[in-house]
């Protein structure tokens, strides 16, 4: 509420004995109670007094030292709203915080969220409005009512009234209806508790808003490895402890250079190179599989997308065909590196993360753990069609359907699906729906959200086509719940920092350095950035000196 300074004048009185004193502070309440009639008359513009009254040694000169009395007023003018103001201010708030969200809902056509907002929204709103302590906030300090003329005792008996009485003054009447008052207001004033949700709630929608308008700003993304070096004639030989049991996959097909299982760190290196473009792609191939033994068939992937019309979609993906198996390809779908992707890991799995932090705030949550499906499919069930028609899921498991069938006059017969982050979750969910065996790298799970996506997928089919690598302490890849096949890996970053293990080319170095790099080239980062041990030689380049030019 604005308000309006209006100081009165200091009132100061000096006496030099006991009798002078005394003098001085009848003139004093004097004052006062000038002041206080001035409040009391003036209805319209009311005043507040505060008064303070402090003594402090004071000496004359050639004289003893005597004791001054101070007594200071200051009187401010408060003005009320209008009652007009009132309501409008109510109205820009319901227009803005319910109305404008509402409409813009329905004329979305996302009318299952519409309905469920207009329900929640109009209890929110009386709830608001009519919520006692605003109305007990309008009445001002409590001992500025007028609580004198009336014993408010018998209608709060259940609040430590008592019955009706006859008091010995009217001041203790009044001191004891305060009381009867403030206790009112404290059972039924706001918790904090309540502002601190509403805060984190518009916390949240601010953070989405924000997202989504960068979003919309954003260029198309440019394909970009960010200047990764890899580095020949070095190798790792497998760690003597016991190695990670995937450390190659049996299954499937094998790839150029090992004998009769497929390493699982050839799929991580072909998930990082969703992320680089055809000229930067193609001779890292070359580099780790041999020459032209593995090719990135970019152009077929253009005639796709552009027959399709689904070259103006932000998922990305790339096919690496085998020419030693002309019917046989890895699909590698690129993770998190535009805000819309990360909107999409926020629509996709924003239920799955819910239920895990239901669970986890619950003395007893493991209980929940059998039902938890059903609560993010409750959750999700609101998402209308037109946001699952966005899903980057539906495109990529439509590009390995049509893989299978034949696009263009060439049909595959063996299929795998890779990627890392985002690109390793919508990796899972492809191979899950399509039947093409993924092998994901640190990709979110799907095991409670499964029934939530189009179509829902069983939980065998989690089970059996899905393979997901978890580095310690990777919170991305533990959101959701994997299937039964899985492997936990360590992770060297920095314990204080919260995404160091959610990295690609730190999950490469990981398993190259476990379980061998079996005559592929190591990246320089993993000492410089990563903190492995140099790599032995077999040439005449130490590692220093090969890795002269790989940038920090």
């Amino acid at each position: 509420q604005p308000t309006t300074d209006n100081k009165t004048e200091t009132n100061q009185q000096q006496g030099n004995d006991d009798e002078e004193q005394g003098t001085s502070g009848n003139e004093n309440d004097k004052l006062l109670a000038e002041t206080n009639d001035d409040h009391n008359n003036d209805n319209k513009q009311p005043k507040v007094s505060f008064h303070k009254t402090t003594s402090k040694p004071m000496s004359y000169a050639g004289g003893p030292t005597d004791t001054a009395l101070i007594s200071v007023w200051e009187s401010v003018r408060v003005s009320e709203m209008k009652p007009w103001f009132c309501w409008f201010t109510a109205g820009v708030e319901i227009i803005l915080f319910f109305l404008w969200p509402l409409i813009s809902l329905f004329s979305t056509g996302n009318i299952p969220i519409a309905i469920v907002f207009m329900l929640v929204g109009i209890p929110s709103i009386i709830r608001h409005f009519f919520n006692v302590s605003n109305l007990l906030q309008e009445l001002g300090p409590i001992d500025k009512l007028d609580l004198s003329s009336n014993d408010v005792s018998p209608a709060l008996c259940g609040l430590g009234g008592a019955s009706r009485k006859t008091w010995s003054s009217e001041k203790d009447r009044k001191l004891k209806n305060q009381a009867l008052v403030a206790t009112i207001v404290k059972r039924v004033t706001r918790s904090k508790a309540t502002g601190n949700w509403i805060v984190l709630f518009f916390l949240l929608f601010f953070c989405v808003f924000v997202g989504f308008l960068v979003a919309s700003t954003e260029e198309s993304f440019d394909y970009k490895v960010k200047g990764v070096v890899f580095a020949d004639d070095f190798y790792w030989e497998p760690q003597p402890q016991l190695p990670y049991p995937t450390c190659s996959v049996q299954k499937g097909f094998t790839f150029p250079g090992m004998d009769s299982s497929a390493a699982l760190a050839d799929y991580s290196f072909l998930a990082t190179m969703a992320f680089a473009g055809p000229e930067e792609a193609q001779p890292l191939l070359n580099q780790w599989f041999g020459e032209n033994q593995v090719i990135d068939d970019y152009e077929y992937v253009s005639k796709y997308r552009e027959e399709t019309g689904t070259e103006g979609h932000p998922v990305s993906y790339k096919l690496f065909t085998i020419a030693a198996l002309p019917q046989s390809a890895v699909v590698s779908i690129r993770g998190s590196e535009s805000m819309w992707d990360w909107m999409v890991d926020i629509q996709l799995w924003a239920g799955g993360v819910l239920a895990q932090l239901v669970r986890a705030v619950n003395p007893f949550g493991w209980m929940w753990t059998p039902i938890l499906d059903e609560m993010v499919y409750f959750i999700n069930s609101v998402q209308s069609e037109e946001l699952k028609d966005v899903s980057y899921y539906r495109y990529t498991s439509a590009f390995v359907n049509d893989l299978y069938a034949g696009f263009d006059g060439r049909k595959f017969e063996n299929l795998r699906v890779t990627g890392a982050s985002l690109g390793g979750g919508l990796a899972i969910l492809t191979g899950a729906i399509t039947g093409a065996s993924a092998v994901s790298i640190s990709g979110l799970n799907a095991m409670y959200s499964r029934r939530t996506f189009d179509p829902p997928i069983t939980k065998e089919q989690l089970d059996t086509r899905v393979f997901n690598v978890i580095p310690d302490r990777d919170i991305i890849a533990r959101i959701d719940q994997p299937g039964m096949l899985y492997q936990r890996t360590q992770c060297r970053g920095p314990k204080n920092s919260l995404f160091a293990c959610h990295s690609m080319w730190r999950s490469l170095c990981e398993l190259q350095y476990q379980c061998g790099s079996n005559g592929r080239p190591i990246n320089c980062w993993c000492t410089s950035k990563y903190g492995y041990p140099a790599p032995l030689t077999n040439g005449t380049l130490t590692w220093e000196e090969a890795c002269a030019d790989a940038p920090e």
